[in-house]
């Protein structure tokens, strides 16, 4: 009886779960556009929550910070994020071309609670610092916009105006500040998300960065072409 009705509601639905808001959001316009006949929810919880949602079925696809070594679900490769953090120009760091933790820690510095692991992993990073985490975007905004706090970014979250304004954004070049998102299921439904699979962020991004290779390459080899058709002319 249970097995039916998760079968007829797979039918109906896909149910996701992301351990952090960015991927999720991601994720959410290539499910309706790929499964246009089902309705498709989401939400963000924990890492572990979200492996014995997926393994209950309580969740069609999870969204990981980490692949698993489980023989029964199928993990891939979705997307990268680099932590960043945006200052006002006027800050003593904002001269710095990367950041570390340690050069953060103490600050006392705003978040989005949709970060997720984010969040956890920063806590864990910045001892001394005072996190200021803000439920909605919006009551964000409105702290930036009316203070000189730091607010952490990401080259995945981050807006033009984030360089503007009297702000600056740049990087944190911690290891534990870089994640690779993976998109997971069971290994039995595979098959069923492979088009999905073949769509996500990173599929994309590696084609991109191949053709901007090939581009560089081309540029590279006509240059010393140039150059030795002059050294050769020099010689005459």
């Amino acid at each position: 009886m249970i097995e039916k009705i998760i079968f007829e509601r797979s039918q109906r639905m896909i149910a996701y779960g992301s351990c952090a808001f960015l991927p999720a959001n991601e994720l959410m316009p290539l499910l309706l556009t790929l499964f246009q006949e089902k309705a498709v929810t989401s939400e963000i919880v924990s890492e572990e929550k979200l492996i014995q949602g997926l393994k209950n079925h309580v969740y069609q696809l999870v969204i990981l910070h980490q692949p698993l070594q489980e023989h029964q679900i199928y993990c891939h490769p979705m997307m990268e994020e680099q932590l960043a953090i945006t200052l006002p120009e006027n800050h003593p760091l904002a001269s710095k071309k990367t950041l570390t933790f340690h050069d953060l820690d103490g600050l006392s510095i705003l978040a989005h609670k949709g970060s997720g692991f984010w969040i956890e992993r920063c806590e864990a990073n910045l001892k001394e610092s005072k996190l200021l985490i803000q439920d909605t975007m919006d009551s964000l905004s409105e702290l930036v916009n009316a203070s000189s706090l730091p607010v952490f970014n990401s080259n995945r979250a981050m807006r033009p105006s984030d360089n503007s304004s009297g702000r600056i954004t740049i990087p944190i070049a911690d290891e534990a500040a870089h994640v690779t998102y993976y998109l997971a299921c069971l290994g039995t439904e595979k098959d069923k998300y492979k088009t999905l699979f073949k769509s996500l962020p990173i599929n994309n991004e590696k084609c991109t960065a191949a053709v901007h290779l090939f581009f560089i390459l081309t540029i590279l080899i006509n240059c010393f072409g140039n150059l030795l058709r002059i050294f050769n002319g020099m010689n005459y």
